[in-house]
């Protein structure tokens, strides 16, 4: 059974075991930042019991132990690049389009939760304005850089610097969902369509996470100095 340790990072763990990143996200645990901060500096700082965070991260890697694919982080480049397309480009579009049409079912619902869908609207219209054009320019412009090996270091870094920053853009909208939501909290009296608008957004919240996790802390790394 593999040990996690308690001096690992969030990120670390994650790159070893993507499984334990559900875990992380339901403590709300940074995973998808470069930080050597160990997990149990981080569960101080957040006033949680580094042994719990440690038994749901164990129970989710020996639920995953069968998994027969490779390990994101142990891929080639190109193999990596298809990867984040495939598994985490193309299911963010089509996830944010699944809750903009839901965003538009739940407000016409008679069972209205107290959260207001005004709120999550904007930020969903928000977050796809910013991140579906980030998807765009890394499939046309940084991801045939990093296949080329560019010989310009000067824009490769610039472009990577920018994809950086948009990254934090994108937390920061996860966040407002988040608060926007109580929480993603579901009364007992809301619509159907309400908990199924939910439930995308959390799913919405784990796949971007997970993306930046893997650029930021798997791709990246591999062309910055």
């Amino acid at each position: 059974m593999p040990l996690i340790s308690p001096k690992q990072s969030a990120a670390s763990i994650v790159s070893a075991h993507p499984e334990c990143a559900v875990v992380f996200q339901q403590f709300q645990i940074d995973f998808f930042s470069i930080s050597t901060t160990s997990l149990d500096a981080v569960c101080s700082a957040r006033n949680l019991a580094t042994s719990d965070v440690i038994d749901e991260l164990t129970c989710a890697i020996d639920e995953a132990e069968d998994r027969a694919l490779p390990l994101p982080a142990k891929l080639s480049t190109l193999a990596l690049l298809a990867h984040i397309v495939a598994k985490q480009h193309e299911p963010l579009r089509q996830a944010l389009s699944r809750v903009s049409k839901l965003l538009l079912t739940a407000t016409n619902s008679p069972a209205k939760p107290e959260t207001s869908l005004s709120v999550l609207s904007k930020l969903v219209a928000e977050l796809g304005a910013e991140l579906l054009p980030h998807l765009e320019r890394e499939e046309a412009v940084l991801f045939p850089m990093l296949v080329a090996a560019s010989n310009e270091p000067a824009k490769l870094s610039a472009e990577l610097s920018r994809a950086v920053a948009e990254h934090s853009k994108y937390v920061t909208l996860l966040q407002q969902l988040r608060e926007a939501s109580e929480n993603y909290r579901l009364p007992d009296d809301v619509s159907g369509s309400y908990r199924e608008l939910v439930t995308e957004l959390i799913q919405i919240e784990l796949d971007t996470m997970q993306h930046l996790h893997l650029e930021n802390c798997v791709l990246y790394p591999r062309f910055i100095a």
